[in-house]
C-alpha cells in the first residue's frame, strides 16, 4: 500500500545535518592538549666587594721584595660575596669561570691566607690566571679560598662537588674556586635561606721575576662567579 505522505522539508533537513555530524565525528581521531609554563629562579640581587666597597682587589707589590728565582706568595686580601634574595628563600652553589685560564701558570704554587696561613702544592687546577708578562710568560696565580658560608645569621663549612652536582664531600680543611671540584656550597646540603654571605680569601702568587723584566707588570686576574638555584 502506498502512502500518500510525502517527506517535509523539515526532516529531510534534519536528517541531512545528523548525517553530517556523523561525518565529523568520525574524521576527528584526537587533538591535542598543551601544556606551557616556565620555571624561574628567584629573584636575587648578587654582589662582590672588597673592604672599600668595590669589586675589585689591588696587590701592589714592590719588584725588589720578589724572588728572580722562584715564585713569591703574597699576602691574601678578602672580599665579600653576598646574595640577597629578600623575602624569598632558596638554597644556592657557587661556582667561578677563570676569564684569563690562557695566562696562568701549570705548576703547583704556594699561598699565604688569612690567619697566616701558607698553603704549599696547589695544583693548577685550583688556581686561576693573572695574565701573561711581555715576554709571554705567566706573571703568577691567584688562588680563593672559602672557609665557610654563611646562611642568613648561621654559618655552615663548605661541601665541594664535581660538575655532576649530586656528589657531594666536605674538602680536607676549606673550599678552592677550582676545575676538579668547581661547585660550593653550604655545608648543609640545601641550607635554604634569603641571604647569602661568602668570605672569599684571595691569594697571589707571583712567578720568579727573571721570567719578566723588570718595572711596571699588570696583574690581570679576571673571573665571573655563577649562582646555581636549587
Amino acid at each position: 500500500m502506498k502512502s500518500n505522505t510525502k517527506p517535509s522539508k523539515k526532516s529531510s533537513a534534519v536528517a541531512l545535518l545528523a548525517v553530517v555530524a556523523c561525518m565529523a565525528a568520525a574524521s576527528a581521531s584526537g587533538a591535542d592538549m598543551k601544556v606551557a609554563g616556565k620555571i624561574a629562579p628567584p629573584t636575587c640581587d648578587v654582589k662582590v666587594h672588597g673592604e672599600d666597597g668595590g669589586s675589585e682587589i689591588n696587590f701592589d707589590v714592590n719588584f725588589d721584595a720578589l724572588d728572580p728565582n722562584a715564585s713569591t706568595a703574597v699576602p691574601s686580601k678578602l672580599m665579600m660575596f653576598e646574595v640577597d634574595c629578600g623575602a624569598r628563600r632558596t638554597a644556592i652553589a657557587i661556582r667561578a669561570v677563570d676569564n684569563n685560564a690562557d695566562g696562568k701558570p701549570t705548576d703547583a704554587r704556594s699561598f699565604h691566607f688569612s690567619d697566616n696561613i701558607i698553603t704549599t702544592g696547589i695544583p693548577s687546577n685550583r688556581y686561576f690566571g693573572l695574565g701573561l708578562a711581555a715576554s709571554g710568560k705567566p706573571v703568577g696565580a691567584y688562588a680563593v679560598r672559602i672557609k665557610h658560608v654563611q646562611v642568613d645569621s648561621n654559618n655552615f663549612n663548605t661541601l665541594v662537588t664535581s660538575s655532576d652536582g649530586i656528589n657531594w664531600s666536605a674538602p680536607a680543611t676549606a673550599a678552592y674556586f677550582s676545575t676538579d671540584q668547581p661547585y660550593i656550597t653550604a655545608g648543609s646540603l640545601g641550607a635554604a635561606g634569603s641571604f647569602f654571605r661568602i668570605p672569599l680569601d684571595i691569594g697571589a702568587n707571583i712567578s720568579r721575576t727573571s721570567d719578566f723584566p723588570p718595572g711596571n707588570v699588570a696583574l690581570a686576574g679576571s673571573a665571573t662567579i655563577e649562582v646555581l638555584y636549587f
